[in-house]
């Protein structure tokens, strides 16, 4: 959806999808539109193990005043259920906003919904020719993790998405350019499987030196360590020390490619004052 994120608004109306869902494969879409018991309520088809989500029914009324943020997040997951289950969704709801006044939501060919403002024509938003998709992410360094899938392409109705996956995360993003998907993708690998603070590159620059100096680094690091329970005089041997494995660490990574050591040097540099 195109809202402003600090825009406030309301709907009016329902979702449902043209099957119900069955609760069993879908357990954390279903948690997530359970926290949104303030914005919308559920529906159901069926009882014990074959209850199944037809949709979901919005409430009229001011204390389901929202931003926008908040119901598009609603709106990604029942787009994303659709997505995962092969279903279609079919929507009767309007909507109010703080920003843009009064409109329609709409469903594309591809399940993703608008927000068709009065005035503006819901055939283009229905073959994807408006600003709700439009954004531009950064262009970002691409960081090579087994477990977090490259986008791929996916077919939605008449359009192509794009859609990344984490073994370990599931569904990570579906977006409608592989850019975008990308910037997703990288922003996920960050938050979820590199260390704090974000190294230089796709690893800690430590883990790019060669084992023998990286074992002449902990034992540094170690001996430093040591030295802090120590007062000034009494910590001088564990800081000799400390310079003694920086040396030979020093020695060992010189002695290869010259460029690279001082690249890798400055690299983890950086690194360790960020941390700091």
């Amino acid at each position: 959806m195109a809202s402003a994120d600090d825009d406030e608004m309301i709907y009016n109306g329902s979702v449902f999808f043209d099957v119900p869902v069955p609760l069993e494969g879908i357990c954390e879409e279903h948690k997530a539109l359970q926290a949104r018991a303030d914005l919308v309520a559920l529906t159901y088809t069926g009882t014990g193990a074959d209850r199944s989500l037809a949709g979901v029914v919005t409430a009229d009324q001011e204390s389901s005043w929202a931003l926008s943020q908040a119901w598009s997040e609603i709106h990604r997951t029942l787009e994303a259920i659709a997505r995962r289950s092969a279903r279609s969704l079919q929507v009767n709801a309007t909507f109010d906003s703080d920003e843009r006044g009064r409109g329609t939501l709409v469903v594309d060919g591809g399940n993703r919904l608008h927000d068709c403002t009065e005035g503006e024509d819901p055939g283009q938003h229905r073959a994807r020719r408006c600003d709700c998709f439009t954004w531009a992410a950064p262009e970002v360094r691409v960081t090579e993790h087994e477990q977090v899938s490259m986008p791929r392409q996916v077919q939605a109705g008449p359009f192509t998405d794009h859609v990344v996956t984490c073994a370990e995360h599931g569904e990570v993003v579906c977006a409608t350019s592989q850019r975008n998907a990308t910037y997703y993708r990288e922003a996920h690998v960050v938050a979820e499987h590199v260390p704090a603070p974000l190294p230089l590159g796709p690893r800690p620059a430590v883990d790019g030196l060669p084992v023998e100096v990286r074992e002449l680094v902990e034992l540094a690091a170690a001996e430093l360590r040591k030295g802090r329970s120590y007062p000034a005089a009494g910590a001088l041997q564990y800081r000799d020390m400390a310079c003694e494995y920086v040396r030979r660490a020093e020695s060992d990574l010189c002695a290869g490619d010259l460029e690279s050591a001082v690249s890798d040097r400055l690299r983890f540099c950086v690194e360790l004052r960020a941390g700091a």
